[in-house]
């Protein structure tokens, strides 16, 4: 016969009482429940972690570090989530036990049971037996332990609240950096200077993380909480249409430097003085551990190049000046200039009345400006500055119909290309050698061999070509006491794309002898190659080309050197190479990172 447990047979002996009437049936009840009530919590009681217990403490936070050197004291509080703990405990039997039980963290026995829903404060003490290890479990230093830090903590536990602890792992320690893409930034700031942006984004304004080379939405990072805790926002003035989303709008503060690369919507090179209040930025870069600073490896400004866009939306009041206001679908409120001029063609349906020709009833109405009619711009120099000077000089010429990058100069039979315009300016320096346009082919066309001449004194016509035409002609004199002052005439080269044929031309000016170029530190994007010029004159003084087809993404750094005679310079440039694929947002970044 199989023999009862200690627990059954205090049951049996329960309900025989009641049996023999000497027990009520209540008294029973009280009876059972008390004793049960009495094992479970003894039982519970053997999980607790209690005085010299071995436990491990996890996600605890750093308040202070005592003293920078062993041995010391630091202080740790578990943190909470409103009401719900983020922090836990296990109980180990002894030192060498390969698992635990999870259990509630202990209060210490000073603060008293009243203060069971206060975050608990330990000591832990620190010996030069402590081993101390980071996040990827690499040997580390008190000096990586600070206030703020996460930490899980192994030792044993003193009920005062003193942990002495055998292992401690610092959670924060690297800091991880994740790489990331946030698109619709608004920017309100860029001080220069410094490299900072100050941005706002609209809450419903997605985000992208990148691990390899896989691209994933995330949820974006939290940013600021009010500009107010940083001095770069000081005196920020934010315009009104976008002072409706900043209460709900992540606020940041983002980092530039040398290497970052500024880019258009068309992902042209574009120059940083370019990238202005209140255009709107996609940010390509690395997120710091507190997830409120990200250092940008390429801000794309989505608002160049200016392009007409199409609005929609009511009229809702016409002001005295003849402009108007219309509540657009987004919920703005934008005031539209008067597009009535003299001179501007109109397309419209209506009714004619032929007795008054008068028109009514219209609908469908487009204006467009006089010069916009027949879709023509004019290319034109009104004036050069200076008219003359040495080789090496800086000209400067105004007029119209510049584009912001692909300006090429014709100067005299030489060919100057790709200079960039601020508006209705364009500024070079006047070469010292003379080169054909076909010395500086388009991607995939082969150079021509016609040899470079060395520029002389006299007159030479200057004209601009880019993609609204070519201009007028205008001189300028070359005059004697040359500058031959060796340096780079090329201070940016294009961004790639992974997998497609590259070619970037860096020119230099001035110097004696022939250009020997070279790579004197950093490397090229996997795939490109540095190509030198072909030359049949003397002194060889062709540009470098850098061609290929780049196999990683990613921006390179590198430094290139030149040598001219006895003259010597370098120049750090970088190469961002970006995916071809288009997926997320229409005005994505597309890195692929």
């Amino acid at each position: 016969m199989k023999s009862k447990t200690p627990m059954a047979g205090v049951f049996d002996f329960l309900i025989g009482l009641v049996k023999l009437r000497v027990m009520p049936k209540k008294i029973l009840v009280i009876a059972i429940v008390g004793f049960v009530f009495a094992i479970c919590g003894k039982t519970h009681a053997a999980t607790l972690i209690q005085n010299g217990n071995i436990a491990q403490f996890n996600n605890l936070v750093i308040e202070s570090v005592n003293n920078p050197t062993v041995p010391t004291e630091i202080i740790v509080t578990g943190q909470t989530n409103g009401t719900q703990k983020t922090f836990s405990c296990i109980k180990y039997e002894s030192i060498i036990a390969a698992s635990g039980i999870a259990t509630e963290c202990p209060v210490p026995r000073k603060l008293g049971v009243e203060t069971l829903n206060v975050l608990a404060t330990y000591t832990i003490r620190i010996t030069s037996d402590t081993r101390l290890l980071l996040r990827d479990r690499s040997a580390g230093t008190l000096t990586q332990f600070s206030a703020g830090d996460q930490l899980n903590i192994f030792g044993a536990y003193n009920q005062d609240g003193i942990l002495s602890a055998l292992t401690i792992r610092n959670l924060s320690k690297p800091e991880v950096k994740r790489t990331i893409q946030m698109e619709n930034l608004y920017l309100l700031r860029f001080n220069r200077a410094e490299g900072t942006l100050i941005a706002l984004q609209a809450e419903n304004s997605p985000c992208y993380e990148y691990t390899g080379e896989i691209k994933r939405q995330t949820v974006c990072p939290k940013g600021l909480t009010s500009f107010e805790e940083t001095d770069a926002a000081t005196n920020l003035i934010i315009p009104d249409f976008i002072r409706t989303l900043a209460p709900t709008a992540r606020k940041y503060i983002i980092k530039t430097d040398s290497t970052t690369s500024f880019v258009d919507r068309n992902k042209t090179p574009l120059l940083p003085i370019m990238v202005m209040p209140p255009d709107q930025l996609n940010i390509y870069g690395e997120l710091d551990g507190s997830a409120r600073l990200l250092n940008a490896k390429v801000v794309r400004n989505i608002s160049k190049p200016i392009s007409t866009q199409n609005y929609r939306g009511n009229i809702t009041k016409i002001n005295s000046d003849n402009s108007f206001e219309i509540k657009a679908r987004d919920g703005r409120t934008l005031t539209v200039q008067n597009p009535f001029q003299v001179g501007a063609a109109v397309n419209l349906n209506g009714v004619l009345d032929e007795t008054k020709n008068y028109i009514d009833r219209v609908s469908d109405l487009s204006i467009k400006s006089d010069s916009s009619s027949n879709n023509t711009v004019i290319l034109a120099i009104t004036s050069i500055n200076p008219s003359s000077g040495g080789i090496g000089s800086r000209i400067t010429i105004t007029g119209s119909g510049f584009t912001p990058t692909g300006n090429s100069i014709n100067f005299g039979k030489g060919f100057i290309p790709n200079i960039s315009s601020l508006g209705d300016s364009l500024s070079f320096n006047v070469p010292d050698g003379l080169s054909p346009a076909c010395a500086f082919p388009k991607s995939g066309e082969p150079a021509c061999l016609v040899p470079a001449t060395l520029t002389t004194p006299g007159v030479y016509d200057i004209s601009v070509l880019n993609d609204n035409g070519l201009s007028n002609s205008i001189t300028f004199r070359v005059t004697t006491g040359n500058i031959t002052r060796l340096e780079f005439g090329t201070y940016r080269i294009p961004t790639a794309t992974v997998r497609q044929s590259y070619v970037g031309t860096i020119y230099g000016n001035g110097g004696t002898g022939s250009y020997n170029w070279k790579i004197t530190g950093g490397s090229l994007p996997p795939g490109l190659t540095l190509v030198p010029g072909i030359c049949i004159a003397y002194p060889c003084q062709t540009p470098l080309t850098i061609s290929g087809i780049p196999t990683a993404l990613g921006t390179y750094s590198f430094t290139i050197g030149l040598t001219s005679g006895n003259e010597a310079s370098t120049k750090d440039f970088n190469i961002a190479v970006f995916s071809g694929s288009i997926s997320g947002s229409e005005n994505g970044l597309n890195i692929g990172l």
